[in-house]
């Protein structure tokens, strides 16, 4: 082989191994983009990437930064054959350990989906008063998390299936697969079981915080008790079915620690990752609990209807009763305008159970009236803090629409900011991520 730049070397080794660079990046846990740029001799890799690349591509070190093969003289020829299965098996321990990293990584994404299933849950029980809808939508989150979960697993047992790995090493890496994916079910079956009770809430008015917390609590631990006592019985059978005894068990123990170690090179990775989950956690929550606190003492509808500015207020009853009685506000100010006092109209008992009404005062007496304004959408009683005197406000249909509106766009603002928190922090983290893998590299 001619000699070669170090990316025209790892170039021309990756085809003759019938390798991507995708595959390649997915061994050295870089992206695809770095290998092409290393191919490229927009820079090379990292030193300590050097020995690894070397051992996958069965070539030395110095081979590798010479950039072609050194000539193999004959002592070396007839120690060669040995070789290659040594570096093989190490190479394949690599190619499953890299896997089972991948793996946990799109588990995670399955993870983020039912945390976002239980977050658009949250908000459409406490935001927007519906909590059989947010059943429903987080619902289609839970079942893409379990859906995605199977496919992650699917995949990562199949890209072993055929690999010459020895039993207890290959055991040991179904058995980790299997609990992480258990465990993430396990976690979106604890989320639905939190979200079930808000089929209970009546329609438009959701299901209080209390009754979130009192039914959620029980009905979640006993859907993850029912799923812990399933996947014992799982687990079981697996164990029988890949002839799983206690030898194999401390092989596992110990592919557990050499995956630890091999994963400690992304230590930086693995800590801004922690953080920015914890950063993101920490504003989901603060902001979730300051929308659901203004929702419910000012900013649902019905709040916003007992604000002052909403509505007429009547200090004179007769005023009040003419101005229900009238069709629409139009006719009361034509007999205001005319001064034409108000006079109790008579009803059938036809009519009487659907225009007769009452209201009531805190001290316990009422005013009857006649509600033939069919622009009346509501009545209030309510005392004046000034003078203590009662008086009765009447919401109109336009200013439950003004205040309705004013709700929608206070909880959609809120929405976005749950949005832009989230889209933010998953910037902020890809944007580190490839300043990690640029670090790997040196310059050209």
């Amino acid at each position: 082989m001619n000699k070669k730049t170090i990316g025209e070397f790892i170039a021309a080794l990756r085809k003759v191994n019938g390798m991507t660079q995708k595959q390649l990046a997915d061994l050295l846990n870089v992206s695809d983009k770095t290998v092409s740029r290393w191919e490229r001799d927009d820079g090379v890799p990292d030193l300590s990437l050097i020995p690894v690349i070397a051992e996958i591509f069965n070539v030395t070190c110095d081979e590798l930064l010479k950039g072609e093969r050194n000539s193999v003289s004959s002592d070396d020829a007839a120690v060669e054959p040995d070789k290659p299965d040594v570096k093989s098996e190490k190479q394949r321990q690599r190619m499953l350990k890299n896997t089972l990293y991948a793996y946990k990584n799109r588990s995670y994404i399955a993870i983020g989906i039912s945390f976002a299933g239980f977050i658009a849950a949250l908000i459409c029980n406490f935001a927007f008063l519906r909590g059989n809808l947010g059943v429903l939508l987080g619902l289609i989150f839970f079942v893409g998390s379990i859906v995605c979960q199977a496919i992650f697993l699917n995949k990562a047992l199949f890209s072993v299936e055929d690999s010459d790995l020895d039993k207890e090493v290959l055991c040991a890496f179904k058995y980790n697969v299997i609990l992480l994916a258990e465990k993430s079910i396990g976690l979106t079956l604890f989320l639905l079981g939190f979200c079930l009770p808000m089929l209970l809430a009546p329609t438009f008015t959701g299901l209080q915080f209390k009754s979130f917390i009192k039914f959620g609590s029980p009905v979640a631990l006993v859907l993850t008790g029912i799923y812990v006592l399933v996947t014992v019985f799982i687990n079981k059978y697996l164990f029988k079915k890949w002839d799983i005894q206690e030898e194999t068990l401390s092989a596992i123990k110990q592919f557990n620690k050499k995956v630890k170690k091999n994963l400690s090179a992304n230590k930086k990775k693995y800590k801004c990752l922690l953080k920015c989950g914890i950063v993101l956690f920490v504003l989901l929550l603060l902001t979730s609990g300051i929308h659901i606190s203004r929702n419910n003492l000012v900013w649902s509808t019905y709040a916003l209807l007992h604000d002052n500015n909403y509505g007429l207020k009547f200090y004179d009853f007769d005023d009040f009763k003419q101005y229900l009685a009238a069709r629409n506000e139009t006719d009361y100010e034509y007999q205001k305008e005319m001064n034409l006092p108000y006079k109790e109209e008579p009803i059938t008992d036809i009519l009487k159970p659907d225009l007769e009404r009452r209201v009531y005062f805190p001290d316990g007496t009422y005013v009857n009236y006649i509600n033939r304004n069919y622009e009346v959408y509501k009545v209030f009683s309510d005392t004046d803090e000034d003078s203590s005197e009662y008086y009765i406000r009447v919401i109109r249909i336009k200013d439950y629409k003004k205040a309705h509106i004013k709700s929608i766009l206070f909880n959609c603002l809120y929405s976005l900011l749950y949005v832009i928190e989230i889209g933010g922090v998953i910037i902020y983290y890809m944007k580190k991520r490839v300043t990690f893998s640029n670090k790997q590299e040196l310059p050209s």
